[in-house]
C-alpha cells in the first residue's frame, strides 16, 4: 500500500531530479521520461488499489507541482514550447486522463497497460460516447473513492463539454497540444479533477500553519490515535486539547427556522412554505435561518451556552408526503416530486450561500434519504422495496435536485431499510445513486440511532461492531448517537474495517468543518438578536403566502363593523405557530390576539368551543382568567433565582400560562436556565362538571398549585388531576421553578357540553363566526407515543377530528372555517356548509397576524395547495404500501375535495394565449409565454401552473398528468402582462417500468393555468411534438 511516507519520499526524489533541469519547460527527455513513469506508478497504484489512504500520493504530488510553478507555466511536465518531446514510450504513451475535448471517452481507463503507446495508433475501438453520468461513474471507479469524494470542478460537467454534455478522449499528437489552457496533461488534469483546494480566509489554529483545506485536513487526521479518530464520528464532536482541535457539534435543526436553541424567527412549517409555491421566498427564509444559526454559533456561544461550535442543519424534509396519514408530512413541501424539490434546492442554496460548495454559511442536509413516509411506528423496522419505477419516479427526484441544483454539503440517511439493508448501511443509495450518478462530494449523516437500529430493531446486524462497519463503509460518515463512538475502534482491531474507511470519513467531516469555520463574531451579525420582530416582514411575508382559501361564496374578505365570534381549539394555540423542530419566538402572534388588534376586543367574542380530540388536554383559555383588575389573564412575578426569594425582578400580565421556554426565558432579564415565577388569578370556569385540571411539564420543574388556599398538587414534571368545578370564580395561585426543559403548560379537559354551549352562546352574539378548527403537533408529528387518543396512533393521523362545526351550522349565522394543521383534513362539513374555508397550515411567529389580515382582505390570499385534499380515508390505499398506484394527483383515480395545486383569490386571473414552440428535440429546454390578464379589481398573486401530460407516448403507469413547471407572479388589478416559464428536459421525460427516465418521441399536452387539468376553468393547451429520444442522467 503506498502512504504518506512513500510520496514525501517521491516529492523529494522527483523534485530533486527536476533541479537539475531547472524549469519544467526545459527539462530533458530522459528526466521526462523517470517523471512521467513515477507519476503513471503513482496514479496506478491510487487506481488499483482502490483504498483510502492513496489520496496521500495526490496531496504531496500537487503540493510538488505548485512549487514548481507548473499552473503558473501553463504547460505540462516536458512539454517543449519548440516541439520537442521524448520518444521513449513512457514519454509518449496516451495519458491517464486527457483533456477531454470532443465526444467519447476511453472504454477502459484502468486497464491502461494494455492499451496501445502510440499516439497515432491509437484503436478507435478503445473510446466510445458517454453522457455526464457514466463520466462521473467512470472517474470514480478509476481513482479511489476518497479522491472523487473531493471533486468538485465537474459538478457543472457542462464546464468543458459540449453542447451535448459529452466527451472525448483525444492522444496528445503534437507538444503543442500540451497548452493548459486547452489541453490538461496526465497529472494536472487529473489534479485538477480530484483535488481542489479551497481557502475560506485564515484557517483555525489546529491547522499547524496549513493554509489550504485538504492539507490541513490530512495532517489533522494523521495526528489522531485510532480512539480519537471514531470520537470524531459522533455528532458532538470532543476537543482534542492536544492538537488544538476545539469541539464541534454537527447537530442543528432549521426546518422553518433555527430550531431548539433559544429565540429565533420561526417561519411556517415546510407544507405552509410548499403551499407559498415561492422558491425565491424559501432562499430568503433560508439565507435568514443561516444568518440566525451563525450569530448563535460564533457569537453566543461563549456567553449564552448555546452549545459548541457548529454550523451544519438539518433540514430541509424532501421526503414525499405521499399519504395525509403521515405525522412527519407536514416537516415536507407537500405530494409533489418536482415541487418538494425545487423549494428544498431554493432552501437549501440560500442556507449554504452563494459559495457553496467553496465555502458554506451553513451546510444544509435534506432528509431522509431514501423512501421515507411513514407510518411513523413503523420506521425502525419496515423494510420497503418500491418498483424500479416508483424508486426513480416518486422518490428520488427530490433528492437529485437538492443535491445537483441545490449542491447540499451533506444529507441524512433514514432509519428504515431499502431493498433488505437498512438505509444507513445501502451502499445502492449511498454510494451508486448517491456519489456515483449525482457526484455527492458531501457528508453523510445518519438519523439519530438509526445505526444502533440496524441491530435492534431490524435485526440486521450480527452486533453493534459488525453495523458500525458495515454503515462507514456503505458511506455514512457521521452517526448521530453513541454507536460509532463506542463501536468503531474495537471494529478496526478485530479486523472487519479497515481504518482507512474511517480516514475517508474524517475527511469528509473536516473539509466541511474547515468550508464552514468564522470568526468569533460572523460577518453575517445583526444588530438584533435572532428572534426579534421580523424586521424584514418576511416571517409575515411567507405566512400571508401560504395561505390557501379553499372556498369563499363572496363573504370574503369580512366587511367592516362586524361583532366577530372567534371559536375554536385552534384559535389561541402557540404551538399551532411553531409546530415541531422549532425555535421561540419572542412576540407570537395567535389569530385571537391579531383579532383584538384587528377589531377590537369589544368587538371579538371568544370561546374555545372544545379540545383537538377526546381524551388529551388542551391549554385553559385566556377568558377563563381574570388579574386583580378585571382584565384577562393573570398577574405574574418573575424572579432571577429558582426559589422565588427577594424582590421580583419584573411584574406583567400573562394572557394564559403556555410558555415554550428551552434556551428562552420567558420574560426580559432572566437567566435562561434557572428562574421561577408566581402566578396569581381569577379562575372561573364556563360551566359546572367534572374536569381534569393539569399541568405540562417537562424537565422535572416544580410547581404548586392552590386553588382557595387548598394545595391542588406540588410536584415535579406533569400532572394532572380529576376535579368537580362549580360555574363560580376560584382563586388560583400557582408556583413554579424552572431549572430545564422546555414547555409548561396549564391544561384542562371541560366537560364536552360545557364548552359546546358556551360556543353557542358566544356565536348568537356575533354577525359573523370564525371557526379555527385542525389538529397540531401534539397529534401530528415525529414518532411521539400517542395513544388512546381515537383516530391517533404514534404521530400519525388515522380519522378525522371530531369538532365543532355542525353545531355552530345550526345557528344560522355566516361561518368561515379556518383548518389549522400539517395535512389535509376532510373538511367535508365546511365544503358543504361554511360560506368560506381557508387552509392555514402552522404559520409561524406572524401566522394570526396572516389569517386574520386575510380574513379582512388586507392580503389577497394566494397560496395553491401542495396536496391532495381527500374526501375519505378511504379512498386512499393501505398507509404502509408504498406503490403510488392510486396515490397523489398523478395517479389517484378519484373525485378529491380539493384538488393539488387548488387556490381561489380575491380577484380573478385569465389565461388569454400561451406561445412556445411546436415541436422540440428530445433532451432539450423549451420556454413558453403566457399572458395573463387580472381581471378583477384588486391586485393579487396568482401561481401559473404548467402540467405535462403524454398523448400517444407509454408510460409504466396511467399517468393523469405531472407538474412540469410553476411561477408565482404579482399583477396589478386590471393590469395584463406575459410571463415566462422554462421547461427543464427532465420535466418533459417519463419513467418507464425499469425505472429508466427518459424524454422520449411523441406528442404532449402542456397544460398552463391556475390549477390542475379538470380542476380548473380556463385552462390553455399548448400541444408539442417531441422528435428523438434522450436518456436522462440517473
Amino acid at each position: 500500500m503506498f502512504d504518506r511516507g512513500h510520496a514525501e519520499s517521491f516529492t523529494e526524489e522527483t523534485e530533486m531530479l527536476t533541479n537539475r533541469g531547472g524549469k519544467y519547460q526545459d527539462v530533458e527527455g530522459t528526466l521526462f521520461f523517470g517523471f512521467h513513469e513515477r507519476i503513471d506508478w503513482l496514479v496506478a497504484s491510487s487506481m488499483r488499489y482502490n483504498n483510502a489512504q492513496s489520496p496521500w500520493i495526490l496531496v504531496f504530488l500537487t503540493r510538488f507541482l505548485e512549487k514548481r510553478g507548473l499552473r503558473e507555466t501553463g504547460r505540462t511536465p516536458g512539454c517543449e514550447a519548440s516541439g520537442n518531446q521524448s520518444s521513449s514510450p513512457s514519454a509518449s504513451h496516451t495519458p491517464i486522463l486527457p483533456f477531454f475535448t470532443t465526444t467519447t471517452l476511453p472504454n477502459s481507463l484502468v486497464d491502461f497497460d494494455s492499451r496501445p503507446h502510440d499516439n497515432e495508433s491509437v484503436d478507435k475501438s478503445y473510446t466510445r460516447q458517454v453522457d455526464a453520468t457514466k463520466y462521473r461513474r467512470m472517474t470514480y471507479y478509476i481513482q479511489s473513492q476518497a479522491i472523487y469524494y473531493w471533486s468538485r470542478s465537474l459538478d457543472r460537467v457542462s464546464s468543458i463539454a459540449g453542447d451535448d454534455n459529452s466527451f472525448v478522449h483525444r492522444p496528445f499528437t503534437t507538444p503543442n497540444e500540451h497548452n493548459y489552457t486547452h489541453n490538461m496533461g496526465r497529472v494536472t488534469l487529473l489534479l485538477f479533477i480530484t483535488f481542489v483546494a479551497i481557502t475560506v480566509g485564515e484557517l483555525p489554529s489546529w491547522c499547524d500553519g496549513f493554509t489550504d483545506e485538504t492539507e490541513c485536513a490530512f495532517q489533522i487526521i494523521t495526528k489522531m490515535t485510532l480512539d480519537e479518530k471514531v470520537g470524531q464520528l459522533g455528532n458532538t464532536a470532543p476537543a482534542i486539547d492536544r492538537l488544538g482541535l476545539t469541539a464541534w457539534e454537527w447537530w442543528g435543526e432549521a426546518l422553518h427556522g433555527v430550531g431548539r436553541e433559544g429565540f429565533a424567527t420561526v417561519f411556517p412549517q415546510g407544507i405552509g412554505l410548499g403551499a407559498s409555491w415561492d422558491p425565491d421566498m424559501v432562499h430568503r427564509i433560508g439565507d435568514q435561518i443561516s444568518t440566525e444559526y451563525r450569530i448563535k454559533r460564533f457569537f453566543w456561544t461563549p456567553f449564552k451556552a448555546y452549545g459548541q461550535h457548529g454550523l451544519s442543519l438539518w433540514a430541509p424534509n424532501v421526503n414525499v408526503f405521499r399519504d395525509p396519514r403521515w405525522g412527519r408530512g407536514p416537516e415536507t413541501y407537500g405530494e409533489d416530486p418536482f415541487l418538494c424539490g425545487t423549494m428544498g434546492a431554493n432552501f437549501i442554496s440560500g442556507i449554504q450561500g452563494p459559495d457553496a460548495p467553496r465555502s458554506y454559511k451553513a451546510i444544509a442536509t435534506p432528509k431522509h434519504f431514501a423512501v421515507h413516509s411513514g407510518p411513523e411506528p413503523m420506521r425502525h423496522t419496515i423494510d420497503l422495496s418500491p418498483t424500479p419505477f416508483d424508486f426513480e419516479d416518486t422518490y428520488m427526484p427530490a433528492f437529485r435536485q437538492a443535491v445537483i441544483e441545490g449542491k447540499a454539503g451533506s444529507i441524512m440517511c433514514s432509519y428504515n431499510s431499502v431493498y433488505g439493508k437498512p438505509a444507513c448501511a445501502q451502499p445502492l443509495i449511498l454510494d451508486t445513486k448517491l456519489r456515483q450518478d449525482w457526484g455527492f462530494t458531501g457528508y453523510v449523516v445518519s438519523d439519530c440511532d438509526a445505526i444502533a437500529d440496524e441491530v435492534s430493531t431490524h435485526k440486521w446486524a450480527s452486533s453493534y461492531e459488525d453495523a458500525s462497519a458495515k454503515s462507514v463503509m456503505a458511506g455514512t460518515d457521521l452517526d448521530c448517537g453513541g454507536t460509532y463512538s463506542n463501536n468503531l475502534a474495537a471494529a478496526v482491531k478485530n479486523g472487519s474495517l479497515e481504518e482507512s474507511y474511517i480516514d475517508r470519513s474524517l475527511l469528509r467531516l473536516f473539509l466541511a468543518r474547515l468550508r464552514t469555520h468564522g470568526d468569533p463574531i460572523p460577518p453575517y451579525n445583526s444588530t438584533n438578536d435572532p428572534g426579534t420582530p421580523d424586521d424584514n416582514g418576511l416571517a409575515l411575508e411567507a405566512a400571508r403566502k401560504a395561505i390557501v382559501l379553499l372556498k369563499n361564496d363572496g363573504i370574503l374578505p369580512l366587511k367592516s363593523g362586524l361583532k366577530v365570534a372567534v371559536i375554536g381549539p385552534t384559535s389561541d394555540l402557540i404551538e399551532d405557530l411553531v409546530d415541531s423542530y422549532r425555535g421561540i419566538p419572542q412576540h407570537p402572534i395567535t389569530p385571537l390576539t391579531a383579532a383584538y388588534t384587528e377589531w377590537g376586543q369589544r368587538n371579538v367574542l371568544y370561546a374555545q368551543g372544545s379540545t383537538l380530540v377526546e381524551n388529551m388536554a388542551l391549554s385553559v383559555p385566556r377568558t377563563a382568567f381574570r388579574t386583580s383588575e378585571g382584565l384577562q389573564g393573570l398577574d405574574a412575578e418573575y424572579y432571577n433565582n429558582t426559589d422565588l426569594s427577594g424582590a421580583p425582578l419584573l411584574f406583567r400580565i400573562d394572557p394564559n400560562l403556555d410558555l415554550d421556554q428551552q434556551d428562552a426565558a420567558p420574560a426580559p432579564g432572566l437567566y435562561p436556565h434557572g428562574w421561577s415565577a408566581r402566578w396569581k388569578t381569577t379562575f372561573t370556569p364556563p360551566g359546572d362538571g367534572d374536569y381534569k385540571l393539569g399541568v405540562m411539564n417537562d424537565g422535572g420543574n416544580q410547581i404548586k398549585i392552590t386553588m382557595d388556599g387548598q394545595v391542588l398538587f406540588d410536584v415535579s414534571g406533569g400532572h394532572e388531576i380529576d376535579i368537580h368545578l362549580k360555574k363560580r370564580s376560584y382563586q388560583l395561585e400557582l408556583e413554579y421553578s424552572f431549572t430545564g426543559g422546555s414547555r409548561f403548560r396549564l391544561q384542562w379537559q371541560p366537560p364536552a357540553m360545557v364548552q359546546l354551549k358556551e360556543a353557542v352562546v358566544t356565536a348568537e352574539a356575533a354577525d359573523v363566526i370564525i371557526a379555527f378548527v385542525g389538529l397540531s403537533p401534539s397529534l401530528e408529528s415525529e414518532e411521539n407515543g400517542l395513544s388512546g387518543v381515537p383516530g391517533f396512533y404514534g404521530g400519525d393521523r388515522t380519522s378525522r377530528q371530531k369538532n365543532l362545526l355542525t353545531v355552530l351550522g345550526s345557528l344560522n349565522k355566516p361561518i368561515v372555517v379556518v383548518l389549522t394543521s400539517g395535512s389535509a383534513v376532510a373538511i367535508n362539513w365546511a365544503n358543504e356548509n361554511a360560506n368560506a374555508a381557508l387552509a392555514n397550515w402552522y404559520g409561524g411567529e406572524s401566522g394570526g397576524k396572516a389569517i386574520i389580515g386575510t380574513l379582512v382582505g388586507r392580503y389577497n390570499p394566494g397560496g395553491r395547495s401542495p396536496v391532495t385534499f381527500y374526501a375519505s380515508d378511504s379512498d386512499l390505499p393501505a398507509f404502509d404500501d408504498y406503490s403510488m398506484e392510486g396515490r397523489t394527483y398523478r395517479y389517484f383515480k378519484g373525485q378529491p375535495l380539493y384538488a393539488f395545486g387548488h387556490g381561489l383569490s380575491y380577484t380573478t386571473f385569465n389565461y388569454t394565449n400561451v406561445t412556445g414552440p411546436k415541436m422540440v428535440q428530445a433532451g432539450s429546454d423549451m420556454t413558453i409565454q403566457v399572458t395573463l390578464l387580472n381581471s378583477g379589481n384588486r391586485d393579487g398573486e396568482e401561481v401559473i401552473q404548467v402540467y405535462l401530460k403524454p398523448v400517444n407516448s407509454p408510460t409504466a403507469r396511467p399517468l393523469n398528468h405531472q407538474l412540469a413547471g410553476f411561477s408565482r407572479v404579482s399583477l396589478k388589478a386590471s393590469k395584463k402582462s406575459v410571463f415566462s416559464i422554462t421547461i427543464k428536459a427532465r420535466q418533459l421525460s417519463l419513467v418507464d417500468a425499469d425505472g429508466q427516465r427518459a424524454v422520449r418521441a411523441g406528442d404532449y399536452e402542456l397544460h398552463v393555468g391556475g390549477g390542475q387539468p379538470g380542476f380548473y376553468d380556463g385552462m390553455i393547451v399548448h400541444r408539442v411534438k417531441v422528435s428523438g429520444n434522450a436518456v436522462m442522467p440517473a
